[in-house]
Parts: structure tokens; C-alpha cells; sequence
């Protein structure tokens, strides 16, 4: 995205020119006082509707996403600062150039967790103190075990907000890496990581709402020969007490 700033002294006032994509673009060029003050600008909204676009009349019933100004803010904070090598090294061990950026592969998710005022652990990626594929099976000693996720399980007092950070290549088309996003939570949805109702420790029953936030950036590296796109995903669940009557 490029902002021209141009300076009127008959009007006195600033005009900002966009170019709204599906994500922005962010150049990684190493300067320490990018993305200090991210100049706030209207949301564009089209990424996550395209995201919508590619969910079910049953996964929306479950979570919608939406964009948010805050989010995409931090997003490109975080985006100037992040380390190329480390987004390739998530690339690597991601599927089909698209997976979580897990702890270990690099810190810019939870830098961008402190940003926005959450916990180190405040992901989906959090399983019993390790980093691990959130759609996936937890594999101890090579063996597949019944994973017990520290976020969104059925009780009433659990942690209810979590951001995690995507990498995707950048050769996805917008509709593509929509599509990619879809079924991550899709996914994430069929290994009930997004439990719909359940019944916590002290007996009561519990309904669970969940909305979602969604920003995307591209980063180019120093030398402008790779590219990546990143997507901040935020989910906050609500539980609500089912009483019988």
C-alpha cells in the first residue's frame, strides 16, 4: 500500500491515497521506525468476506469473520520488523505452503499477542506447554494421544480469546488463500477445536458463541526475491449457561 501525504496550506488538511487489495503490502526493508505510528485507515473488509464466502451455512453458524482495523494495524507493526528467514523456515514445514507460524519457527506471533494485550500462550497452537499444529493429532514418543488443548475446551472458565499468525506463500491468488483460510477453520471445527456446547467441571451446561477477526499483509524480504503473505486470525469464544427450566 503506498499513502501519499500531500500538504495544502490554502485547505491546511491531508488527503491519503490507497490502493485497497485483499491484503496490503508490507516491505521488510529493516527500517527500526516503520509501522511506530500505523496511520489509521478504513478497513477493507474484503479478505474476510471472501473468507465467509467460502464457508458453510453451518460453519457460519458457528463463527463469522470479520476485519478489524485494530488487528490489521498491529498486523503491519509486527510485519516490519519480521524476520524473512524465520517466515521461510514456517514455510518449510508447513503443507502446501500454508500452515501456522508455531513457537519455535519465530517470535512474531507473540509479539503480535502482546500488542494486542494477550498471554504468550493465548493460541491455538498451545498444547500442554508444547507448540503444535492445532488441526492435527498430538504425537508423544511417536505415538498418536488424545490431545487436551489448553483454549476453547467445554468449560465455562477457559481462556477465551486466542490469536495466531498464518504464513501462506505468496503464489496463492486472494480467492486461493480465502479458500485456505476456509478450511483451516473448517478444520478447526471437525476436531471440535470450536466446541459448540458441552458441560464444565461443576456440572452446568454451556452454549458457545464465537466471532472472529481477521488482517493480512504481504511481506516482500530485503532483497525483494521472496515473498509471503501473513494472516493474523483472532477468536474469541463466549459461553452462555444453559438453564433448564
Amino acid at each position: 500500500m503506498k499513502l501519499k501525504k500531500i500538504a495544502s496550506l490554502a485547505l491546511a488538511g491531508i488527503m491519503a491515497v490507497s490502493m485497497l487489495t485483499a491484503c496490503d503490502t508490507a516491505s521488510n526493508d529493516g527500517d527500526d521506525n516503520q509501522g511506530d505510528e500505523p496511520i489509521v485507515t478504513p478497513v477493507d473488509d474484503s479478505f474476510a468476506t471472501a473468507i465467509n464466502g467460502e464457508l458453510s451455512t453451518a460453519q457460519k453458524n458457528t463463527l463469522t469473520i470479520t476485519a478489524d482495523s485494530n488487528l490489521e494495524a498491529m498486523l503491519k507493526k509486527v510485519s516490519d520488523r519480521v524476520d524473512s528467514y524465520a517466515l521461510q523456515k514456517a514455510l518449510n514445514e508447513a503443507k502446501d505452503g500454508f500452515g501456522f507460524i508455531l513457537e519455535g519457527q519465530s517470535s512474531v506471533a507473540r509479539d503480535m499477542r502482546h500488542l494486542m494485550g494477550l498471554e504468550d500462550t493465548d493460541s491455538l497452537t498451545t498444547y500442554n506447554g508444547k507448540s503444535i499444529n492445532p488441526t492435527g493429532n498430538a504425537v508423544v514418543d511417536g505415538s498418536v494421544v488424545n490431545p487436551q488443548w489448553n483454549y476453547f475446551k467445554n468449560t465455562a472458565d477457559s481462556k477465551n480469546t486466542t490469536l495466531d499468525l498464518i504464513v501462506a506463500d505468496a503464489d496463492y491468488t486472494d480467492e486461493g488463500l480465502a479458500h485456505k483460510v476456509a478450511d483451516e477453520l473448517g478444520d478447526l471445527m471437525t476436531a471440535n477445536r470450536l466446541p459448540g456446547e458441552g458441560t464444565a467441571s461443576t456440572g452446568k451446561d454451556y452454549d458457545y458463541d464465537y466471532t472472529g477477526h481477521v488482517a493480512c499483509v504481504k511481506v516482500d524480504n530485503l532483497r525483494g526475491d521472496n515473498a509471503y503473505y501473513v494472516i493474523a486470525l483472532e477468536i474469541t469464544q463466549t459461553p452462555t449457561e444453559v438453564v433448564n427450566v
